[in-house]
């Protein structure tokens, strides 16, 4: 077994925490002058200019390229119109905005490298 082969993933969930983390910070912040949906799209406009820089620059050490201007925000969009719908579905349970929007920025994660990962690398090797 290969050990190099897990360094990706593992600064994907190192920069991604960070990445979440800062995203929540300012989805609760927020919180405090908007509705959950209005916060999670400031929190979302955040963590895609956040997430671009820590994912081009520390996980996946690619060189920016002019397609990642168009590429990139166009996968945080379908990124983003999954969570809304994943936010949605966790308030309608009664979960508390808080809580779901931790839930969802947690959830979307997986789905965020794998884009990501064609995104930025080309493929999903």
């Amino acid at each position: 077994m290969n050990p190099g082969r897990f360094a990706e993933p593992l600064r994907y969930l190192a920069g991604g925490g960070c990445v979440t983390l800062a995203a929540h910070g300012v989805y609760l912040l927020a919180l405090r002058m908007a509705e959950p949906y209005l916060a999670w799209t400031l929190s979302f406009i955040f963590g895609t200019a956040l997430g671009y820089y820590i994912h081009r620059r520390f996980v996946f050490r690619v060189e920016a390229l002019r397609h990642h201007l168009l590429s990139f925000p166009a996968v945080y969009l379908l990124r983003f119109l999954a969570g809304q719908c994943m936010l949605a579905t966790l308030l309608w349970m009664g979960f508390s905005d808080g809580w779901a929007g931790f839930m969802t920025n947690v959830g979307m994660a997986p789905v965020g490298y794998l884009l990501l990962r064609v995104v930025l690398r080309g493929s999903l090797r």
